[in-house]
């Protein structure tokens, strides 16, 4: 009935995939592939992130208000590699809002 943060009533469907091609006594190799979509009652948007670790309050992408917005899509891709005490990881993500 509404979105993540409650702020849309609209409707609309996700789905993610997970893939673990390689695991050990020394670690793994993680993939995934996600996208959803959804169709919005409330015509605004933003795009924001901040810092992965969470410790500064600064946003280092920000849109501000998107107005007319019918349609948000997202999609993204993750890969994590652990060996060991090693990790190395990375992630892709791409939304497009629909005006």
């Amino acid at each position: 009935g509404q979105d993540l943060s409650g702020a849309n009533a609209g409707r609309g469907w996700a789905g993610r995939v997970v893939w673990l091609p390689w695991r050990d006594e020394s670690g793994f190799l993680h993939l995934a592939a996600s996208t959803a979509w959804q169709d919005v009652d409330v015509p605004t948007g933003r795009f924001s992130a901040r810092p992965e670790a969470g410790l500064s309050p600064r946003r280092l992408v920000d849109t501000g208000t998107l107005t007319g917005v019918e349609a948000v899509a997202r999609n993204g891709f993750e890969a994590a590699w652990v060996h060991g005490s090693w990790l190395v990881q990375s992630e892709y993500l791409r939304g497009r809002y629909d005006r």
